[in-house]
Formats: C-alpha cells, structure tokens, sequence
C-alpha cells in the first residue's frame, strides 16, 4: 500500500459516534469549488453526505449511512453513484438528495468556509442560504502527490502517537497539485446553469 492510500483510505470504526471525512479544493485564477464528502453516525442519526461548495452556492447532498461502499485496502469510496479515487472523481448528484440546510448548519459550515470565501470577498452565508436543488454531474482527474513531514507520515506530528485516543485526526493529503476537468454540469430544472469542459486546474486534498 503506498503512502497516498495509507493516509486518505477510509478507516472503519465501531465507536457509536464517529466521522470521517474528506476536502477537495479545486481552483485556478477563474474558479473555485470544494467537494466535501464522508460518513457521520451519533446516537440519533447516521448518513453518508456530498457537499458541493462554488463561488455562488453551496449544496448538500444527504445519502443512506449503507450508501457508503469503501475498498480495505486503498482510497476508493463510493456514495450513492458518485465515486472518488486517487485518479479521479466522478460526480453524479441528485436533486432529490438535496437538503436545505438548517439556520444551525449554517452557521457550522460558515466557520469551515470563511477562510477560502472571505479572502475572495464573498459572502459566505448567502453562499449557503438558497432554495435550490439542482443536477451536479462531473468528471474530474487528478494526480495527489502526497506531502513529507519530517520523520511523520501524519500532519499531526508527534501527537500522531495518539492518534488512537485522540477525538480528531487531521491529514493534509495533496497540496499545488495539477487536475482536469473532463466535465462539470449543473443544471436546474432542465436548465443549464453551469458548465465547464476540459480545463487544467490545481487540487488540495485533505481529510478528519
């Protein structure tokens, strides 16, 4: 198992209240988009979830905790229809998993989402706050290379010792590298609101 695999592979746990989840950043001087996507379970709900995070909007997508397919033994990870491995990510998100996020969520996600939107001039909540549902459908390629840091193989440093006990487990996973957009749709109501067709641009990858 190479070292990419090692740290973004999906790790099952058996606590009653868990996450794991992963970010992308796709961008250049024109755009900006973020695909956030893992797997959640408290003692009162558990799912799997895709958010898909552009200048405009920000969309959640809500999927069965069982949608979740993963592989042991390398990062490939299945939600629904949408795959994602260490080549590529390949979207197909439904307007009937959307969920319109709560004023709570909102507030979450804010926090998450400033520091990328704000330095941009953008205004993150109403990024957020919207009422629509629409169609994503993408194909995306990409070639991690995966970072060194020092004598670790974990952006926690020493504290990765503890990385059994600990509540949170951080890894930057791919940082200023290259990626192709074979395709990216949007659509709403049979109407195309977005579309982007083979363009190179930079990916950072990490994952909790």
């Amino acid at each position: 198992m190479n070292k990419f695999h090692k740290l973004a592979k999906y790790h099952p746990n058996t606590k009653e209240q868990y996450f794991e989840g992963w970010y992308l950043k796709f961008y250049n001087d024109n755009i900006l988009f973020i695909i956030i996507f893992g797997i959640f379970r408290s003692f009162k709900d558990k799912f799997s979830f895709i958010m898909f995070i552009n200048k405009e909007h920000a969309f959640y997508y809500k999927y069965l905790y069982n949608e979740f397919q993963y592989t042991n033994n390398k990062f490939d990870i299945a939600i629904g229809p949408n795959m994602f491995t260490e080549s590529n990510c390949c979207l197909d998100l439904n307007p009937s998993n959307v969920i319109i996020p709560s004023h709570e969520e909102v507030t979450n996600f804010t926090s998450i989402l400033e520091k990328d939107m704000k330095k941009r001039n953008l205004n993150v909540s109403k990024i957020i706050m919207h009422n629509h549902r629409p169609k994503i459908k993408a194909l995306i390629n990409y070639h991690p290379n995966v970072l060194r840091h020092g004598t670790f193989s974990s952006i926690m440093g020493p504290f990765n010792i503890f990385s059994n006990i600990i509540r949170c487990n951080h890894e930057i996973l791919s940082t200023n590298t290259s990626a192709y957009i074979s395709y990216l749709e949007i659509t709403e109501q049979n109407l195309i609101v977005k579309q982007i067709k083979e363009l190179s641009t930079n990916i950072y990858m990490e994952k909790d």
